[in-house]
C-alpha cells in the first residue's frame, strides 16, 4: 500500500485512482495538492473538481489546516507530516523550509488554488470567455431548481394542451396511459437531470430521437415494437416455469395465494400478464 501511495503522492506523476467511499480519496487528493506545491507548483497552477459543495469545502478546509500545521508545529512533527505524504526520506531537510512557507503563499498568492464544483467551475469559464460561449450578462448558479422544474412542467403542459393532435400530446397521452401520471413525472424528471448525457449522445445529429431508436435496434437487437412480452409466452419453457412459480405461490400465505390466482388466471395480453408477474414479485 506504502508504494501505491507514495506512486498516488508522486507529483511529477500522472494518475487515476478509483476507490469506494471511505477509503480515502480526499486525504490523497489534498495530500497530492500539498506535495504539488511542496514541488514549486503555485497555487493559481492547481484545480481540484469535485461534485459537491461540501466535498470541495471539505477539502478546502483540509489544506487549510494541515499547511497551517505545517507552518507551526515543531519540525520532528513536520517531517512526520511530510513522511506520511511519501516524501523521500533524503528530500525531508530540504523540504521543510519550502513547507513551512506554503500556508503563507496559499493565503496571498493570486490566483489563488481552486477547489470547486464541476458547476461552479464551468460558469467561472462562461463568465471569462462571455462572448465564445454566449452567455451574456451576468450569469448565475441557480441553487434552487424545484421552482425551476415546477414552472418548466407547466409550460411543457400548456404546450401540449395547445394542440392535442400533436405527436408531443400524443406521446404525452400514451405514457400517462401506459404509465400513469406519477410514474409519467418521474421518468421525465429523472430525463430533464440527465438531459447532458442525452445531449452528449445525440451530437451532431439531425433526428435525435431517430438516432437513439436505431442505437436501440442495434445494441439491443430489439425494435420499439416488437412484442417482447408474446415471444416469452410463446415458449413453452417460460410457461412451465411461470406455472411452478404459481404452484409453489399456492403453497404458501394467503397473500402469495393470491397472487397465485393473479398469475394464473387468464390473461389474453401478454403485457398485461408480465406486469402482473412483476406485481406478485414486489408484494
Amino acid at each position: 500500500m506504502t508504494r501505491l501511495t507514495a506512486r498516488a503522492l508522486a507529483p511529477r506523476a500522472s494518475v487515476v485512482i478509483e476507490a469506494c467511499a471511505g477509503s480515502g480519496k480526499t486525504w490523497l487528493l489534498v495530500s497530492r495538492i500539498v506535495r504539488l506545491l511542496l514541488d514549486g507548483a503555485t497555487p493559481s497552477q492547481i484545480l481540484a473538481i469535485t461534485f459537491t459543495r461540501k466535498a470541495a469545502q471539505e477539502m478546502a478546509t483540509r489544506l487549510r489546516e494541515w499547511l497551517h500545521e505545517l507552518a507551526t508545529v515543531d519540525d520532528e512533527k513536520a517531517r512526520e507530516f511530510l513522511r506520511q505524504r511519501e516524501v523521500p526520506e533524503n528530500e525531508i531537510e530540504s523540504a521543510l523550509p519550502r513547507a513551512r512557507s506554503l500556508f503563507e503563499q496559499l493565503l496571498t498568492h493570486q490566483p489563488p488554488v481552486t477547489i470547486a464544483t464541476f458547476h461552479s467551475w464551468f460558469l467561472q469559464i462562461l463568465r471569462r470567455a462571455p462572448l465564445d460561449s454566449g452567455a451574456l450578462g451576468e450569469v448565475n448558479l441557480a441553487e434552487q431548481t424545484s421552482s425551476l422544474v415546477d414552472e418548466a412542467w407547466q409550460l411543457f403542459a400548456s404546450r401540449a394542451q395547445r394542440d392535442p393532435a400533436s405527436p408531443l400530446a400524443r406521446g404525452l397521452d400514451r405514457l400517462f396511459r401506459d404509465c400513469g401520471l406519477s410514474n409519467t413525472q418521474r421518468v421525465l424528471t429523472s430525463f430533464l437531470y440527465r438531459r447532458a448525457e442525452w445531449w452528449t449522445y445525440t451530437h451532431g445529429q439531425a433526428d435525435p430521437v431517430a438516432y437513439a431508436l436505431e442505437r436501440i435496434r442495434e445494441e439491443m437487437r430489439v425494435t420499439p415494437d416488437d412484442d417482447i412480452a408474446g415471444r416469452l409466452y410463446a415458449g413453452a419453457e417460460f410457461c412451465r416455469e411461470m406455472a411452478e412459480y404459481a404452484g409453489l405461490l399456492a403453497r404458501n400465505t394467503a397473500t402469495d395465494q393470491a397472487c397465485a390466482r393473479q398469475l394464473a388466471a387468464p390473461e389474453p395480453d401478454t403485457v398485461r400478464r408480465i406486469r402482473n408477474a412483476f406485481s406478485v414479485e414486489s408484494n
